[in-house]
């Protein structure tokens, strides 16, 4: 079982913006099995502008198949202010395949599909279908070092309607500076 919890908070005066970030992950890896949940947020406030925050919460269940290949399955939840996104569900699974595993880097990519429900601000909900492709590319370093780089990018692509296509960035960087203590830089695009 692994976890980390990292918070960030940023104010500018000038213009009186606060940044107010949190990030929580949990990580429980079996011979079999992984299962994992993350959490993000960000709220963001300017004296001159309204208030606009992001959540996203990620579950996610893999299941070793042999010679690197896996069997995923997930659920997410997405809010997103600046998008006009009032709530994004989206349930899917698929297959994935670690190209490289080893002790310092692990690169994999994944194929699948998932329904999506979506409701933004002042419209109606939208339902559809969408193929998956994914890649995550993660170095680190193991023992006293403890230095992590952690590298995702999903591409979602509906299939059953309006063509559009959606992607989503996540990036982070860790350096462990004391015993379970670490810096961090967490990015992410959608």
């Amino acid at each position: 079982m692994d976890g980390n919890v990292d918070s960030g908070f940023s104010f500018a005066q000038a213009n009186l913006e606060t940044h107010l970030t949190l990030t929580a992950a949990v990580t429980y890896r079996g011979p079999q099995n992984e299962l994992s949940a993350s959490l993000s947020s960000q709220i963001t406030t300017r004296e001159d502008a309204d208030r606009l925050l992001r959540n996203a919460l990620t579950l996610k269940a893999i299941r070793a198949r042999g010679n690197r290949w896996y069997r995923m399955g997930f659920g997410q939840f997405q809010q997103n202010d600046e998008l006009s996104l009032s709530l994004r569900t989206v349930a899917g699974g698929g297959l994935g395949r670690d190209l490289v595993h080893t002790n310092r880097q692990l690169w994999s990519v994944t194929a699948g599909a998932a329904y999506t429900h979506e409701q933004f601000f002042d419209e109606e909900p939208d339902n559809s279908a969408e193929a998956i492709l994914g890649l995550v590319l993660d170095f680190f370093t193991p023992g006293h070092e403890n230095f992590d780089i952690t590298n995702s990018l999903v591409s979602y692509t509906n299939i059953s309607g309006n063509k559009r296509l959606r992607l989503e960035l996540q990036t982070a960087w860790s350096q462990e500076f004391l015993s379970d203590f670490y810096w961090s830089f967490n990015g992410f695009d959608s």
